[in-house]
């Protein structure tokens, strides 16, 4: 039996990638980098194993914040993405509300866009701290 694709078996075609696979990809990189930044913000916060709301933690708090995100690249879209991720809590074992919001805050601070909408009013739980030292002229 002659088999009439044999001529063809040699040839080898280029894979192709979907720009959804690249999107996809670049998506998960940033949510992986926002959420280790999250991780180090709560550890820090965690060596005195309770979380107090004072002024001077607030401030250092949102100190730590500021130096783990300014080295990421982000938009405000995946602020708002990384909020429901914090509130699915499958990446994020462990929400504390206080330092959550300031990491979003600081993240706010330091995007590049000067108008930022989070439409978070589906999240289950609450973030406190949000807009905590917004720059004068950006709005949120």
């Amino acid at each position: 039996m002659f088999n009439p694709f044999e001529d063809f078996k040699e040839f080898l075609s280029k894979a192709r990638t979907l720009p959804l696979d690249r999107l996809s990809a670049d998506h998960d990189q940033i949510m992986a980098e926002l959420t280790s930044g999250y991780g180090k913000l709560v550890e820090q916060e965690l060596k005195s194993l309770v979380w107090f709301v004072e002024h001077n933690r607030v401030i250092e708090a949102y100190k730590t914040a500021t130096e783990v995100v300014k080295d990421l690249s982000y938009d405000a879209h995946s602020i708002e993405d990384f909020c429901y991720v914090l509130d699915s809590g499958v990446d994020i074992p462990y929400l504390i509300s206080g330092p959550a919001g300031i990491y979003v805050a600081a993240l706010c601070n330091h995007v590049a866009e000067e108008k930022i909408v989070l439409r978070l009013g589906e999240m289950k739980r609450t973030l406190h701290f949000l807009g905590y030292r917004l720059p004068y002229g950006r709005s949120l």
